[in-house]
């Protein structure tokens, strides 16, 4: 089966000039349409193999061009797709920078709702692999390659920062002249919509 499926997907593809994916469900569409209804069982369980040998196929094409990094990375790129920004999530990265992009992108927004610091329009293609890359995602601000001190520092107002944030959090939704404020935000997920509640 295999042989006969890759073939005819081979043949979609260099006839057809489209990508692997569409000939895959091309062939396969095709392969139900000559056996439609009242097919007999033993056909039946046929689709059933051309259906999993598409998904093998598929699934080592898309393996094949996941990006494998520790976790805690901090991940540098020309732009990043909202789907990249989903996939990254699994592996915990410390940080996302794209040189294109912007606050409000759907990248940008999902990285903040996955709790992934990103900052975008930063060209950092001049970092190594290895380089120790610290990046803020509530100024924006990245520093490459720091010293002791600076760590030190970073440190210093990373924790000043979550203290400022714990203090707005107990003082309600008031300003200091008592003027009543309210946040109105756009979420993907009733979790994200929880968080924001508290």
């Amino acid at each position: 089966i295999l042989d006969s499926f890759a073939v005819k997907v081979e043949d979609r593809i260099r006839a057809n000039y489209i990508n692997v994916e569409w000939a895959i469900d091309t062939v396969l569409r095709e392969a139900f349409e000559r056996h439609g209804v009242g097919t007999p069982a033993h056909l039946r369980e046929k689709q059933l193999d051309l259906k999993d040998v598409a998904a093998g196929i598929l699934g080592e094409l898309r393996s094949a061009d996941r990006i494998q990094y520790p976790k805690g990375s901090v991940i540098i790129a020309g732009e990043i797709r909202p789907s990249t920004v989903v996939e990254f999530s699994h592996t915990a990265p410390a940080a996302i920078v794209a040189l294109r992009g912007g606050w409000t992108s759907h990248s940008s927004i999902l990285a903040r709702e996955l709790e992934i610091p990103m900052v975008t329009g930063a060209d950092l293609s001049f970092v190594d692999v290895g380089d120790l890359v610290v990046v803020d995602g509530y100024t924006g601000e990245i520093v490459v390659r720091p010293d002791a001190r600076t760590l030190l520092d970073i440190h210093g107002k990373k924790e000043s920062e979550k203290l400022r944030v714990a203090n707005l959090w107990q003082s309600g939704n008031a300003t200091p002249e008592t003027s009543q404020v309210v946040i109105r935000v756009n979420l993907e997920s009733s979790l994200a919509y929880d968080a924001a509640r508290h």
